[in-house]
């Protein structure tokens, strides 16, 4: 009869067992290891890293506040390519935070080389695509569509079948389960024939996510590049448009907060941050909730670290159109396709025989 081991946790959960001793010896050493890491992290990124656990196991946490990532070799403030020299630094903050944020635009938006690199880059891809899946096109959409990529912003690339371009009342039907398998095994296809086996490409992945996807690195440029078997995005665009035409100061705006959310590694979706249509549309909210009498980036900027620093997310939901604030226990934001799902049924009590509701 085997050995059986008693393996312990940190915390209070059920207690299972080692059938070996190897295993249990297994398991000491990995936690050894996590230990040790967590005893060499800061505490913002020890902090981080159980706020991240407590997520994966649906646990409440308490908010963290994540720190720029910092350089080994550092640098001083007046050698950032957008800040004013000393002897230009005699305007009022708000005038110079203004030039500030322009001048960082126009450091973070591609370059015209830069542009040629990601246009090189994205009909390369589409190339491999083409000899791989030749019924398929890669369009592309998000914020190289939408003209707010910056110099080394994701290229996203959605694959198409071919069909559904000539018949554009396809696209608009849901896939059955039959071909959204088959759209996966068209994904494998291209990750194993286009992409891992190609020197021109580093880190290639499948990952599985709500639209699976395949991340990968052009290796010349440094450019990262997502295949995504996504719907389209064209509703989201022309929202997107009408709002930077709206507010002509918005794309500016967007390049700042965008940065400030990519230097604490917080706009990887997959890994749980903000994407980009998420972080814009939270830019929109507090320009609509609360316009700076300024009416530019600067008054912006501003009113978007106000709005957030106290607004209470467990109590309050956002809308945009109409601008609203909505109490979450009053107005539960529910879409009618999700309203439909939830089944209300009267179950007797045994006690007293009155009937009690359960969902």
């Amino acid at each position: 009869m085997p050995l059986r081991i008693r393996k312990t946790k940190g915390r209070k959960v059920a207690s299972t067992w080692h059938d070996t001793k190897v295993k249990a010896s297994i398991h000491k050493n990995l936690q050894a290891d996590h230990a040790a890491s967590m005893e060499t992290q800061t505490e913002p990124d020890r902090l981080l890293a159980l706020a991240r656990a407590a997520f994966d196991d649906a646990q409440d946490y308490a908010g963290v506040v994540v720190q720029p990532i910092q350089t080994i070799a550092g640098y001083t403030e007046k050698n950032l390519p957008w800040n004013l020299q000393a002897n230009e630094r005699t305007m009022p903050g708000i005038d110079r935070l203004a030039i500030e944020i322009e001048r960082f635009y126009g450091y973070a938006k591609p370059t015209y080389a830069e542009a040629l690199a990601r246009r090189h880059v994205i009909e390369q891809v589409r190339d491999h695509v083409q000899h791989v899946l030749p019924d398929h096109v890669i369009e592309v959409f998000g914020s190289e569509r939408t003209g707010l990529a910056g110099a080394s912003s994701d290229i996203d690339l959605r694959l198409v079948p071919k069909h559904t371009l000539e018949e554009p009342q396809a696209a608009k039907i849901l896939p059955t389960p039959g071909q959204r398998f088959q759209a996966l095994k068209n994904l494998h296809k291209l990750e194993y024939r286009g992409f891992s086996r190609n020197s021109q490409y580093a880190l290639v992945h499948l990952r599985h996510a709500r639209y699976p996807l395949i991340s990968l690195q052009d290796r010349q440029s440094g450019l990262d590049v997502q295949v995504v078997l996504s719907n389209d995005t064209f509703l989201s665009r022309e929202l997107m448009k009408g709002y930077m035409e709206q507010y002509p100061y918005l794309r500016e705006l967007y390049f700042v907060v965008k940065a400030m959310f990519d230097v604490r590694g917080l706009s990887d979706v997959f890994k749980g941050g903000f994407g980009s249509y998420t972080i814009f549309m939270m830019v929109v909210a507090s320009i609509r909730h609360s316009p700076h009498p300024r009416r530019d980036a600067a008054g912006g900027l501003i009113n978007f670290l106000k709005f957030y620093r106290s607004f209470d997310t467990k109590k309050l939901g956002i809308s945009i159109e109409p601008v609203a604030l909505l109490d979450k226990k009053e107005e539960a934001v529910l879409t009618d396709k999700v309203r439909a799902k939830i089944q209300v049924h009267i179950i007797p009590n045994q006690k007293t025989g009155q009937g009690d509701r359960c969902c």
